[in-house]
């Protein structure tokens, strides 16, 4: 009765959370990959196309293209230690997402990261100019 009460506030908290859960701890959301950004070069508040996989977090294999099926709990983080913001996001699909350089950062080469339902991706290099 205990363990079927636990699965249940699991299943609370992660779908409250915008996650999602199967019950079973081997069924992980697949990391968020990052392939590219364009362009690699970019000022405060010029938009990028992060391209990658896996940006609908759970929502199964999807079209390069395709809007996620479901809303997708997600952020794109720009810097490196504790200078660390988020984006604007523009649009987010499957294997693209257009996102607006925040402002004050320093110029020089950053981090980009995706997090979609708390699973971060790697990191790719964006260099910021003045």
């Amino acid at each position: 009765m205990w363990a079927s009460r636990g699965i249940l506030v699991a299943w609370l908290l992660a779908v409250g959370c915008g996650g999602s859960f199967s019950g079973d701890d081997d069924d992980q959301v697949p990391a968020p990959r990052i392939d590219e950004l364009l362009p690699a070069t970019a000022r405060a508040g010029e938009m990028v196309e992060v391209v990658g996989s896996g940006f609908c977090g759970d929502a199964g294999t999807m079209e390069d293209g395709e809007t996620c099926a479901t809303p997708v709990s997600g952020i794109v983080s720009f810097g490196i230690g504790d200078q660390v913001a988020r984006g604007t996001v523009v649009s987010w699909k499957a294997g693209r997402i257009q996102v607006t350089v925040p402002p004050g950062l320093p110029a020089g080469v950053t981090s980009v990261v995706v997090t979609v339902s708390g699973v971060p991706s790697n990191a790719v290099d964006l260099t910021i100019i003045e």
